[in-house]
């Protein structure tokens, strides 16, 4: 692991606490989810974790050519997409 300035370490927390953040396995099992996240969204930690990404997109967003690619691009580092919620 490489390790992290203090100062890069205090911008990372920031802005744990301040946006949604999700942690996906490059397969695209969910790692973690903060607590922004997960009071946005509607779920646990228990109902999340280990899960697939594509449970936060629309059926037939699965079936779109954007969403084909998005793994690619999340890999890279790139994207985003419009998720759903427990609503």
């Amino acid at each position: 692991m490489i390790p992290m300035s203090f100062g890069a370490a205090i911008r990372l927390d920031v802005i744990a606490r301040s946006t949604a953040v999700i942690e996906f396995a490059l397969d695209g099992a969910i790692m973690a989810a903060n607590e922004n996240f997960l009071a946005m969204m509607g779920y646990s930690p228990q109902e999340i974790k280990g899960e697939h990404h594509s449970m936060f997109v629309e059926p037939t967003g699965r079936e779109s050519p954007e969403y084909r690619v998005a793994p690619h691009l999340i890999k890279l580092g790139i994207g985003l997409l419009r998720g759903i919620n427990t609503d």
